[in-house]
């Protein structure tokens, strides 16, 4: 298999707000009054592991063409979305712009699951036979678009 176009994308705004959050939950966490307080202690914990999660997966988005598919990962790949290039109709390859109500993440959205780490600029890929779709956000769309019209000749 043979790797055409690779990107990962960061959502540094997010990346750093989650830090000071955590970093705030941190800090509650080793106060002493926290600490006697076992009931405080436990849920403080667990939303600063959920948060610490997320921030690992959602804050990155890499993006991989290869010449015999496309996929999209989220953060150490744990959601992943691939559509093979024999599935792709060229002609159902279509840049649009996401609305800022679809959020940041992996969305279920009317066009689809998206993959998206920032608003913008999304590609959208609907399979031969209209069942499948490959939905992505990427201020990079047009260079995949053209990579991948350029591989589908």
């Amino acid at each position: 298999m043979k790797k055409i176009y690779q990107h990962t994308q960061v959502n540094a705004l997010l990346w750093i707000l989650s830090v000071i959050i955590i970093g705030a939950q941190v800090i509650v966490l080793l106060k002493k009054e926290t600490l006697e307080n076992n009931i405080a202690l436990i849920p403080i914990a667990i939303v600063t592991l959920v948060l610490v999660l997320a921030s690992l997966i959602f804050t990155r988005l890499t993006i991989t063409i290869t010449n015999k598919h496309i996929e999209a990962a989220f953060g150490f790949r744990a959601f992943v979305q691939k559509m093979t290039l024999e599935d792709i109709d060229p002609s159902k390859i279509e840049i649009i712009k996401t609305p800022l109500s679809y959020g940041i993440g992996l969305r279920m959205t009317p066009k689809g699951t998206l993959y998206n780490t920032r608003h913008g600029k999304s590609l959208h890929i609907t399979s031969k036979d209209g069942k499948k779709t490959f939905f992505i956000g990427s201020k990079n769309a047009e260079e995949i678009k053209a990579t991948l019209l350029k591989e589908l000749k």
